[in-house]
């Protein structure tokens, strides 16, 4: 008996070990642009957050609450870290389980921000948090730079129709 609940016990743990040694998805700024273009009638909320950005990290309950209430329905929330390269495994990961994330969450591994920023809006200068509303199939991209705070976030998008009560 004490054997089978020793190697139960090692089993268990090598899987947890397993599962939280999975690193954090990396994805290059065209590749994001290119799902969001091909994702037919999919409306995509994209923020653009970092780890170390307080405004950030206070608005993620209201993107994990959207998540959580419009995940039966072609609503998609993607968290797209903008943190240093040399924090993308470790620390992302510590804080996504920390904080129990369940929307999706990429690293973008791209240097240059005057590169990449043009390749989802025009109206951005680089400040962070940031959110990107795109529907391919409604011809639909909205943009806001900022934080939200309470149902700032679900009444943005119901104005700009990407989610009904």
């Amino acid at each position: 008996m004490y054997k089978m609940r020793s190697l139960f016990t090692i089993i268990f743990l090598g899987f947890i070990v397993a599962v939280k040694a999975q690193p954090v998805p990396q994805v290059k700024a065209d590749d994001l642009v290119r799902r969001i273009q091909n994702g037919q009638d999919t409306s995509y909320v994209i923020n653009f957050w970092a780890t170390w950005c307080a405004p950030c990290v206070k608005e993620l309950p209201y993107f994990e609450e959207i998540n959580a209430e419009y995940s039966g329905q072609k609503v998609k929330v993607i968290l797209v870290s903008l943190d240093l390269k040399k924090d993308a495994d470790a620390r992302l990961k510590a804080f996504i389980e920390r904080r129990g994330l369940k929307s999706e969450v990429l690293y973008l591994d791209e240097r240059d921000p005057n590169v990449w920023i043009p390749k989802f809006t025009d109206q951005w200068e680089g400040v962070i948090p940031a959110t990107l509303l795109y529907n391919a199939s409604k011809g639909t991209k909205v943009f806001r730079a900022g934080s939200f705070e309470g149902n700032e976030l679900k009444d943005f998008l119901k104005e700009n129709g990407f989610i009904r009560d």
